[in-house]
């Protein structure tokens, strides 16, 4: 049975998940990536198999989305207590070598690579904050035709994910979070980029937002071992590739 309507879409059982998705998805077809892109794509607006290609992302800090990704596999304390601060388990910069290419950051991330990032991040059809997701249902259903009432209530009642940096802090741990966001400077200006993009597309849908970035009060929770949707309001889904 499907959940009730007070229960976010992100904590109901992956079965009811699946079902609710395909009754709304419509003629799209959504192609996930959680790999990254190549050094060589199309061109947003290119017809591949009589459809047209357009690219969207999903884009949060990359303290927040580090810090999530460790309480989600159970290693946030190993992390901060023997673990490299700034790299988090991948490469540094991982954002800007997701969006340009793994070859655009060979032997790593520079200048050149985040340029070439934020030339990309132009030509999506969407570009999308993951703390702006639950104000995001407006520019869904203009962009995508995802205008299903159901769907618009389930995205709007989305709770905000953790604060990677609240939750360090409260764990005596500024100076780690000091040294990640050091040594990921590309990966912060990127998404401060993709936050500007973001609030335009929004605006054209009649969404204000504020480009001010605030580390969520709320605090991180780790997943219950073989659950296919995290348990608890602070991390509901698994984090998002960038």
């Amino acid at each position: 049975a499907r959940p009730t309507d007070e229960v976010a879409f992100s904590q109901w059982p992956a079965e009811s998940q699946t079902e609710f998705f395909s009754s709304w998805i419509g003629s799209a077809n959504l192609i996930p990536n959680e790999h990254g892109l190549g050094s060589e794509i199309p061109r947003s607006g290119t017809f591949m198999n009589g459809r047209l290609l357009k690219y969207a992302i999903v884009v949060r800090h990359p303290l927040d989305r580090v810090v999530s990704d460790r309480f989600y596999t159970n290693t946030y304390r190993r992390w901060t207590q023997h673990g490299e601060p700034c790299e988090g388990g991948r490469a540094r910069n991982w954002g800007v070598q997701f969006v340009a290419g793994k070859e655009a950051c060979s032997p790593e991330c520079d200048e050149t690579a985040l340029q070439k990032a934020k030339h990309r991040l132009q030509s999506f059809y969407l570009v999308l904050i993951l703390d702006w997701l639950h104000l995001s249902g407006p520019l869904l259903c203009r962009r995508l035709g995802w205008c299903d009432d159901e769907f618009q209530r389930e995205l709007a009642l989305e709770s905000p994910n953790c604060g990677g940096r609240r939750q360090l802090e409260a764990d005596g741990l500024a100076e780690f979070a000091d040294s990640f966001e050091e040594g990921n400077r590309l990966d912060l200006e990127l998404y401060t980029y993709a936050r500007e993009i973001a609030q335009r597309q929004l605006l054209d849908a009649g969404v204000q937002v504020s480009l001010s970035y605030v580390s969520r009060k709320v605090p991180c929770t780790s997943p219950q071992r073989g659950d296919a949707v995290v348990k608890g309001k602070a991390c509901p889904v698994r984090p998002s590739p960038l």
